[in-house]
């Protein structure tokens, strides 16, 4: 207990892995704690706790268990319609509370595991971004964020995986005052760079996309 406790502590994020879940009084959807979205977006929770098709872990996206625990979230990186219908500008993001604010010039070290969600036939690079703030960023409407991310996951290679999760670190200089981390695509659709993997179900031209997992997100010192 007291190891877990004290790895808990170390990260300033709070829910990293989604275990901790809530339920809103509209829908009996659960949602994870301390997780929020800044626009009007739906990223999803999966958890065995959703019966419906946001379980875990089968769900509408594919099949996957969580890198630990029993949850982990899914975010629509993009999504571009060729027929009619739809918002080609459609985003999904998640946002945590920094649970201290980054030190200015302090190094701080960022984990987090990603899996591209097996219905899906296409996977993306250089697109899920990591975006720092020192205030709270909110829009009103599902349409991407046009903040430039300071960590890019996988700039070069794009994140085919859709078996096991992969684990990806990167090291942050803080600006300072730093309270807010979102995470998602803050790129409109004219750049997004695909690649067409197969395998999925979600084959309809009219609605390509790419959908990414996310799990077990530690922000802290590097030494943990």
């Amino acid at each position: 207990i007291f190891c877990a406790s004290q790895s808990d502590a170390q990260n300033l994020l709070l829910n990293p892995s989604f275990e901790i879940t809530a339920v809103p009084k509209v829908t009996p959807l659960y949602l994870p704690t301390n997780w929020t979205s800044p626009t009007t977006g739906s990223p999803d929770l999966m958890t065995p706790l959703n019966i419906n098709n946001r379980s875990a872990p089968q769900n509408f996206a594919g099949y996957q268990f969580a890198h630990s625990g029993n949850n982990y979230m899914g975010i629509l990186i993009y999504r571009l319609f060729y027929g009619s219908g739809g918002n080609p500008l459609l985003r999904e993001y998640i946002q945590n509370d920094i649970n201290s604010a980054l030190q200015q010039d302090s190094m701080y070290c960022l984990q987090l595991f990603v899996s591209l969600a097996d219905s899906l036939v296409h996977a993306s690079k250089n697109k899920l971004g990591v975006y720092f703030s020192t205030t709270r960023i909110q829009s009103n409407n599902s349409n991407y964020l046009p903040y430039t991310a300071q960590i890019m996951v996988s700039p070069n290679s794009f994140i085919t995986e859709k078996q096991a999760w992969l684990e990806y670190n990167f090291q942050y200089k803080a600006t300072g005052g730093e309270r807010y981390i979102t995470i998602g695509n803050f790129s409109d659709s004219s750049s997004v760079d695909t690649i067409f993997v197969g395998g999925g179900v979600c084959s309809d031209p009219n609605n390509l996309g790419t959908y990414y997992y996310l799990d077990d997100i530690y922000l802290g010192s590097c030494d943990s």
